[in-house]
């Protein structure tokens, strides 16, 4: 894969790496894998998208599992269950159209977010 290395001021084929490493997610340090993109010249190391690395997701995923936030798939599910669109799910439950978005395509969901979704969730067990 040719990217443009910084250091050398070149076009390069980038080798790809993968390492373990422990990432700090919202002050816990939480071990996976991370690709990179090493410049076989001067060894410049970038790291992929954080929106396709799948260590990261996994990473993240292992932070829902521990602090038991719901997952893009459960958000999108929750929403999806209740036949409403990303915008009347939005306003009913008072989120930030960017932020459900964002949840649903894999971004850590905030705290108060998540008080908010596992209350809806809540809300809609007792309706059935």
């Amino acid at each position: 894969m040719k990217e443009y290395c910084y250091d050398c001021n070149q076009m390069r084929k980038f080798i790809p790496v993968s390492r373990e490493e422990e990432v700090n997610v919202r002050g816990e340090l939480i071990a996976g894998t991370l690709d990179y993109l090493r410049c076989p010249v001067c060894g410049l190391e970038y790291i992929t998208s954080h929106d396709t690395d799948p260590g990261i997701h996994a990473i993240y995923d292992e932070y829902r599992r521990r602090k038991g936030l719901p997952g893009p798939d459960e958000v999108r599910a929750l929403r999806e269950g209740m036949g409403l669109t990303q915008e009347e799910f939005v306003a009913r439950a008072g989120l930030h159209p960017d932020s459900l978005r964002r949840y649903e395509n894999g971004a850590l969901i905030r705290d108060l977010d998540a008080t908010i979704v596992k209350d809806l969730c809540l809300s809609i067990e007792v309706m059935h």
